[in-house]
């Protein structure tokens, strides 16, 4: 009999703590959805040089090769955005050059951006340089183990006397330069 109440009570015990033991509530933790973690970037994490292609270019309606080795620039502002600069540069046998100079673009918090910005893209042509708008400025940053890759995106219409002399695209895949 004593040995029958031993092992009754030794299973009572064993099963109290079965109820409270600390993994069953781990999990019970992990059978939740899990979120997925997004670290927010702000202006002045994201700036420095990004090196890489400029892998889609359109001019005029004709696609032109990628440009390699192409630096885009990305410099933080004090109210927490950032302008985007591309040096000038030649498509085939253009007969000017084409520079980006983006201001004030604000990071959202998923750390992409998309906003149209006024006297973004320059085209010079017989040392006349004339800017334009650049709709649908797009573009994200991603964090990796050694910096940030960067791509971004934009279009520009040109219009000289109402026509449309310059129809532009560009695409930019990057990675921070250390």
């Amino acid at each position: 009999m004593r040995k029958k109440i031993f092992v009754f009570a030794t299973m009572i015990a064993m099963g109290l703590r079965l109820v409270s033991c600390p993994s069953y509530n781990v999990f019970i933790e992990m059978e939740q959805p899990v979120a997925e973690v997004v670290s927010f970037l702000s202006a002045a994490d994201v700036a420095g040089s990004y090196v890489g292609t400029l892998d889609k270019v359109v001019m005029n309606g004709a696609s032109k090769n990628p440009l390699e080795n192409v630096t885009a620039k990305v410099t933080a502002n004090s109210d927490g955005t950032f302008n985007l600069q591309i040096t000038a540069f030649q498509v085939g046998k253009m007969p000017g050059s084409i520079a980006v100079d983006a201001k004030n673009i604000k990071l959202n918090a998923d750390n992409s951006f998309r906003q149209d910005v006024d006297k973004a893209v320059i085209f010079t042509m017989l040392e006349i340089s004339t800017s334009y708008k650049a709709t649908g400025v797009t573009g994200k940053f991603t964090p990796t183990a050694d910096g940030y890759t960067f791509s971004f995106a934009l279009d520009t219409v040109g219009t000289v006397l109402g026509i449309d002399a310059v129809n532009a695209s560009i695409h930019f895949t990057g990675k921070m330069k250390k």
